[in-house]
């Protein structure tokens, strides 16, 4: 399988496992993003790993789990900094508040 064609594919989990939390399946849609994440970030698919998390924790703060999502975010906003993905940093801080 060529490169764009697992980010595509990587790209598609992580929007189906957004509908999944959205749908009343957050815990397993928090746990295959775990994994996608990891999965991305070990192919070298930064941008995508950084995706991953950012969706979880948005998925922590809307389940109830602010304060964990909100830390979330201030790791992955530092993260995105230090690997030069600017805008994953913004959003990260624009969704922290």
């Amino acid at each position: 399988m060529d490169c764009r064609r697992r980010q595509r594919n990587d790209g598609r989990s992580i929007a189906e496992n957004r509908w999944k939390a959205v749908t009343g399946k957050a815990a397993e849609a928090r746990r295959d993003l775990g994994v996608t994440a990891a999965s991305v970030e070990k192919k070298g698919f930064v941008l995508r790993g950084l995706e991953a998390r950012v969706a979880i924790a948005e998925i922590e703060i809307k389940s109830g789990a602010v304060a964990a999502g909100k830390s979330h975010l201030a790791a992955i906003e530092k993260d995105a900094r230090k690997k030069g993905f600017k805008f994953v940093s913004f959003e990260a801080a624009t969704v922290r508040g």
